[in-house]
């Protein structure tokens, strides 16, 4: 980079891995990968501290010998379970910030939106019923929690990952993403149904929270760096490419060049697909 352009940013292009090249620089999508890693993997790591005095309390609660045993030997088998689980988690948040496959991919199942009869329902296992219902309603709730900042940050990830029209699928602290990832990461260890519902209730009570304080948190790490610092609602959805924002005072000139602004329609109702 000149010297006559040190003050405009160069933004990354979206990678597998940390520094795969070896370079030793770290960039604007590092930054904000391992801010979701690191925040994220901490708040499941608190609740996951709470995991086995719940299970050694739920064994001396109970007066059958079969469910006492089954929850004490749960509690045996979760601290090799939970070291699966939090690896398998970290990882599978970090590859959210990989590139982009530009395959068409299937849409995610969103119960909200899908109408089924209880006999269509009735197909499926019950099991993973009860996971998607939970998952489904965390991923809402995190949504309901920060919409409006979940749109503008879509519009910033889609400048870092040069992806301007990004879905929100595919924005990698997108609220089913973030679900994903944990739903995935249960896949890592063999954790009966009973169990994995009470690691989901702790994953809501301690990472959804966490999520949303991320998504504010990249979003106020993007506009720092000058990404869309400026967002008006309005009929468009499309960034508008500019140096400036299109109200509001001018940046100083040894601050970073400010990287367009963006139109965004107005919400009404339900939150934004």
């Amino acid at each position: 980079m000149s010297a006559t352009n040190s003050n405009v940013i160069s933004f990354p292009q979206a990678r597998d891995g940390n520094d795969a090249g070896g370079t030793g620089e770290t960039t604007l999508l590092d930054e904000c990968r391992t801010l979701a890693v690191e925040r994220l993997s901490e708040a499941l790591a608190l609740g996951f501290d709470e995991v086995i005095d719940e299970l050694y309390e739920q064994a001396e609660r109970s007066f059958e010998r079969d469910t006492r045993d089954f929850f004490l030997k749960a509690k045996d088998a979760w601290p090799e379970q939970r070291t699966a689980v939090q690896a398998a988690f970290r990882e599978a948040v970090g590859k959210r910030f990989a590139p982009i496959d530009p395959a068409p991919r299937q849409a995610e199942a969103q119960f909200s939106l899908t109408t089924s009869s209880w006999t269509e329902l009735s197909l499926v296992e019950d099991s993973d019923l009860d996971e998607d219902v939970r998952f489904t309603e965390i991923a809402a709730k995190i949504r309901n929690s920060c919409d409006e900042e979940l749109v503008a940050l879509d519009q910033r990830m889609g400048v870092v990952l040069d992806q301007p029209e990004l879905d929100s699928a595919d924005n990698p602290l997108a609220p089913t993403g973030i679900t994903g990832a944990f739903r995935e990461a249960l896949k890592a260890a063999t954790i009966e149904l009973k169990i994995k519902l009470l690691l989901i209730r702790h994953f809501d009570k301690h990472v959804r929270p966490a999520a949303v304080s991320v998504i504010r948190d990249t979003n106020e790490l993007l506009k720092k760096h000058g990404v869309l610092p400026v967002i008006r609602y309005g009929s468009s959805k499309k960034p508008q490419i500019g140096t400036g924002p299109v109200e509001g005072p001018k940046p100083d000139s040894q601050e970073p060049s400010i990287v367009g602004s963006v139109t965004l329609p107005i919400m009404s109702g339900g939150a934004p697909g």
